[in-house]
């Protein structure tokens, strides 16, 4: 989850190449272009895709 969220950040912050990158995050450009066009089809907005902190484990109700 964290290298997906650093492959978003670069891409929608600086507006990097896939291949750019794949280079930065030593994957292959194909991995990169595939995660992007994933992001693309489900239609991530910026304002969804980015970079909200991540959740932790689910609060227990205290039941």
């Amino acid at each position: 989850m964290r290298m997906q969220r650093e492959i978003l950040r670069l891409h929608l912050e600086p507006g990097m190449s896939a291949r750019a990158i794949a280079r930065s995050c030593s994957l292959s450009p194909s991995t990169v272009s595939g995660y992007l066009g994933r992001v693309k089809v489900a239609k991530l907005s910026t304002a969804s895709a980015h970079l909200a902190p991540a959740r932790g484990p689910p609060q227990s109700a205290g039941y």
